[in-house]
């Protein structure tokens, strides 16, 4: 089971510099998400010298035992406690992978005031397309307002199979999703790496069978179990056209379909009539609301 002792937490300014460790937290939460943002939270005492390191536009870095970085990430919440017998801070904070829903997709990035395209449509190898969108809309690429400070983008490992994405306006993040879904189920995120972030695509391992957490074995010590039935499982996208030249695709999860039974949805997609590009809307539809 890991202890505090497996950890270091680090204070970074907003240059992404560490400038103090924090080894005095009264309480520590940290929660990575696969392909989405995850979170972390600190409460420390008011007169800790590492709160004062802890404000916005600062963040933290969580390093494991071995220099695995778990977690870094910027505060975006503050609260104080303060009573006759107890003065403390919360910090509440998000992972790095914020900065992928803080950017939208420009139709044609880096560019917008002298757009000429509707929809920036890139299509190739999923780690390729998917580096392409972070590069020009949030990346060394993009308009320099729009630039995450620090980010750049891992060397392209060539992952996935041919995916279409096609940028407008939706967050940065969804249109990733879309594609590491589409393109064989691959993993995205932010790394921390000295003093600078890293975009990176990556082929997720199935560790099922070496990754056990159990009370028998002594590495797990509560857990709370709960199911739900899905938000949809047979989903319908309409593509562009009109009345009955509407380009569609429909499918649906028919295991989920056996045991919770029929839950459809509809999916309104009048910017494209590619049936691949449909597709993955779906797909990405069913994987959310299983």
């Amino acid at each position: 089971m890991s202890s505090a002792s497996d950890w270091t937490l680090y204070a970074r300014n907003s240059s992404l510099e560490r400038v103090a460790e924090i080894d005095d937290y009264a309480r520590c939460s940290l929660v990575p998400r696969f392909n989405a943002t995850g979170a972390w939270q600190l409460e420390i005492r008011a007169d800790s010298s590492a709160a004062d390191h802890l404000v916005f536009g600062a963040g933290i870095e969580a390093i494991h035992v071995g220099g695995h970085r778990a977690i870094s990430g910027p505060v975006i919440g503050l609260e104080r406690r303060w009573s006759v017998s107890e003065d403390r801070i919360v910090v509440d904070g998000a992972t790095d992978e914020i900065w992928l829903s803080a950017r939208v997709a420009y139709p044609e990035a880096p560019a917008l005031t002298t757009a000429t395209s509707a929809y920036d449509v890139r299509t190739g190898v999923a780690s390729t397309v998917m580096r392409a969108y972070v590069e020009n809309n949030a990346g060394p690429s993009a308009d320099s307002a729009r630039r995450v400070t620090g980010l750049t983008v891992d060397p392209d490992p060539n992952f996935g199979s041919s995916v279409t994405g096609r940028g407008r306006f939706q967050p940065l993040s969804d249109i990733l999703v879309e594609l590491a879904i589409a393109g064989g189920d691959l993993g995205f995120r932010v790394a921390q790496s000295g003093e600078a972030l890293l975009f990176q695509v990556y082929s997720p391992q199935d560790m099922t069978d070496t990754a056990i957490f159990s009370e028998d074995i002594g590495n797990l010590s509560a857990f709370i179990y709960s199911a739900k039935a899905p938000t949809t499982n047979f989903v319908v996208v309409g593509g562009g056209g009109e009345g009955t030249a509407r380009t569609f695709v429909s499918g649906g999860d028919s295991a989920s379909i056996t045991k919770y039974g029929r839950f459809e949805s509809f999916d309104d997609r009048r910017d494209t009539t590619d049936p691949t590009e449909l597709g993955q809307e779906r797909d990405k539809d069913l994987l959310e609301g299983a």
